[in-house]
């Protein structure tokens, strides 16, 4: 890490101290889809990225879960009253496995795939978004009885979605001055 990355790291963790709700487990805030400091913690973990996943906007019966950072991965994790605790996994690697994964094609979104395993009582499995220098995986265990799975992915697909690394290193250059590792690579 260069020593401009240690300075917004440390930044970051001094906005963040004693910001956090009980449930999470790195202490910091809510990952939601704006310029914010979870979001410089997420794209500091895995700086090829070009994008972060963030939370739009979490549907009735959706909570956030907490989120946990380390070099090369950031998670974080989100509850629901139908699917259970911790039933969605968010998480940002540098790549991700797609074998046995079906490419989306025609959804708009390019490098999409789904993977889904039927179980007697739930369906388990993960999309997976590939972009220039990252991949983000939304793992996902749902009770078949419970939750009509169809809706549960236009729950989840507007609950979640991603933040621009260009936006998040602009706005660490603003506020701080300092830049954020990767950035240059950035799109």
């Amino acid at each position: 890490m260069r020593v401009a990355g240690a300075v917004v790291v440390g930044l970051v963790a001094a906005l963040l101290t004693g910001c956090g709700d009980a449930g999470e487990t790195s202490g910091a805030g809510v990952p939601e889809c704006e310029a914010s400091g979870e979001l410089v913690t997420i794209a500091q973990a895995v700086p090829s990225a070009t994008f972060v996943p963030c939370i739009e906007e979490l549907p009735v019966g959706w909570s956030f879960g907490g989120m946990e950072v380390r070099d090369g991965r950031a998670s974080f994790s989100l509850s629901n009253d139908r699917a259970g605790v911790r039933s969605v996994e968010v998480t940002l690697e540098e790549t991700c496995d797609t074998s046995g994964a079906t490419e989306l094609s025609g959804s708009g979104r390019p490098g999409r795939f789904l993977r889904v395993d039927q179980l007697a009582t739930r369906r388990r499995g993960a999309w997976l978004h590939r972009f220039p220098g990252g991949c983000v995986t939304y793992g996902f265990s749902v009770p078949t009885d419970t939750y009509d799975f169809d809706a549960f992915n236009v729950e989840l697909e507007s609950a979640l979605g991603f933040f621009s690394r260009r936006t998040i290193a602009a706005d660490v250059m603003r506020r701080y001055g300092a830049e954020l590792d990767g950035s240059t690579t950035s799109t």
